[in-house]
């Protein structure tokens, strides 16, 4: 078949791979010739994921999945003989900023400090799809006091 240049600018009659290797290079390309939403399978590596998710955060079609850490206080609150907490005497909440969500998402966190009966307890009702309001306990304060929280919110994407 001959390749034939139409007045519109398509060219036919090329088959796939009608191109010889190293034919085409980077000086070849204009600038931004090429976007993300062209690359193929593969093509992407470790560089294009850390700049995807050096915010925290990644989109991928209608989902968003954002995480994070920080250490908490060194000071947590006691609820001393307040019945009114049960299951933990130690407590401390937190605010935590988040993006690129429709509405609230799911949360989940875990504290790394060894203490068996330290754990994420709700996020309070005040949460949105901006603003995560998380809270942790454990029955004596070092198992919360200094120690340090991974979290992840996973919903739909803004």
């Amino acid at each position: 078949m001959a390749i034939t240049i139409n007045g519109n600018g398509t060219i036919t009659g090329i088959s796939v791979g009608g191109l010889p290797d190293g034919v085409v290079d980077n000086g070849t390309l204009a600038d931004n010739a090429v976007n993300s939403n062209q690359i193929v399978n593969g093509a992407v590596g470790a560089a294009e994921i850390a700049n995807l998710v050096s915010s925290g955060g990644i989109t991928i079609g209608g989902l968003r999945i954002q995480t994070g850490s920080f250490t908490s206080p060194s000071s947590v609150s006691d609820v001393g003989s307040n019945d009114a907490y049960p299951g933990a005497r130690y407590y401390f909440n937190t605010t935590l900023n988040i993006s690129g969500f429709a509405a609230l998402p799911a949360f989940s966190a875990s504290i790394d400090s060894g203490y068996h009966e330290a754990y994420f307890a709700s996020v309070h009702e005040n949460s949105s799809a901006s603003q995560i309001l998380p809270f942790f306990c454990a029955h004596r304060s070092g198992g919360i006091a200094n120690q340090p929280i991974y979290w992840a919110a996973t919903g739909i994407a803004s």
